[in-house]
């Protein structure tokens, strides 16, 4: 199976001396296309840093990166600008639609900015599987959380991107609307042959993945394929147990 997106090596070191934070140590990863991965571990184990560096938002101290057989070329702004357009969508935490676009124009953004016509079929096929079909005039403003992650996942996909970067989407939403969230990224790969990679501190979003790379202080300390809940749990615990005392 051919991998979508591989890095080799990437370490992160914020600042210098002293007070200098390594947000990754020698991580090397590798994600086969039209699957579904997710990044579990807790505030601070360096899962976002990896998401960053991995979609060209971020450079790296040390290693390298690779998209769609393309190498990130991270001392040169413009040519990483154009692989993140044409071969990576991002779904972000929190409100990132655009405020004074509607739910349609966000949607749209990725082609505009690549100057592309529509292919009307597959942009209602993605509104349609999304569920935003009645929110496409609204501002985001006057849609409900999880709507806008919905609008979120649409722009992501719309485009066709290589690989789709989302970096704990359900973030704050309730239960319910985490799961559904979660859901639609699922559905992107079943559905539509997507490839995603999903970072998250939730265990319950994480079994929905088909694979779970546990990170823990800016590396990978575990892997699971085929996760449940409880193999999860069992894997955290190990895990702990490893690192006490004793």
């Amino acid at each position: 199976m051919t991998d979508i997106l591989s890095a080799s090596s990437l370490t992160k070191v914020y600042g210098e001396g002293p007070l200098a934070v390594r947000a990754l140590n020698d991580v090397s990863l590798a994600f086969p296309r039209g699957r579904f991965a997710a990044i579990l571990g807790p505030s601070g184990a360096g899962k976002s840093a990896f998401l960053h560096i991995a979609g060209g938002l971020d450079a790296p101290t040390s290693g390298s990166v690779t998209v769609a057989d393309l190498k990130l070329p991270f001392a040169d702004e413009e040519a990483l600008a154009r692989i993140r357009s044409e071969h990576i969508g991002f779904v972000f935490p929190g409100e990132n639609l655009l405020p004074h676009q509607t739910a349609r124009q966000n949607i749209e953004l990725p082609m505009r900015l690549r100057g592309e016509k529509l292919d009307e079929g597959w942009y209602s096929s993605v509104v349609r599987t999304m569920g935003v079909a009645g929110a496409m005039d609204e501002l985001p403003a006057r849609l409900p959380r999880a709507m806008q992650q919905r609008v979120a996942v649409a722009r992501a996909i719309l485009g066709r991107p290589a690989i789709i970067l989302a970096d704990d989407p359900a973030h704050s939403l309730d239960a319910r609307a985490s799961l559904e969230i979660v859901e639609l990224l699922r559905l992107c790969v079943r559905e539509f042959g997507q490839t995603v990679l999903m970072s998250t501190q939730d265990l319950a979003e994480a079994a929905l993945a088909e694979r779970v790379i546990l990170f823990s202080d800016g590396g990978v300390a575990g892997e699971i394929s085929d996760p449940t809940p409880v193999s999860i749990l069992t894997a955290l615990e190990a895990l702990s147990l490893r690192s006490g005392p004793g």
